[in-house]
């Protein structure tokens, strides 16, 4: 009886250890969340103007 207490005691703890690991994986890796429409908006006009600053200071550097 004592070796099937401790067999149970061995697989609660490993079952217990594999939980807490999973739980650990995804609070530190959650899932990531939607983007909004007006954040898709935004990211993109936040690449245009890198885009045309880009270009502004390529055709200044033409005049240095």
């Amino acid at each position: 009886m004592l070796g099937f207490a401790a067999i149970v005691f061995i697989v609660l703890t490993i079952g217990m250890l594999g939980w807490l690991l999973w739980m650990e994986h995804q609070i530190d890796y959650p899932a990531p969340i939607p983007e909004t429409e007006s954040e898709k908006h935004v990211r993109q006009m936040k690449l245009r103007i890198q885009q045309a600053e880009w270009e502004f200071n390529k055709e200044l550097a033409k005049y240095r």
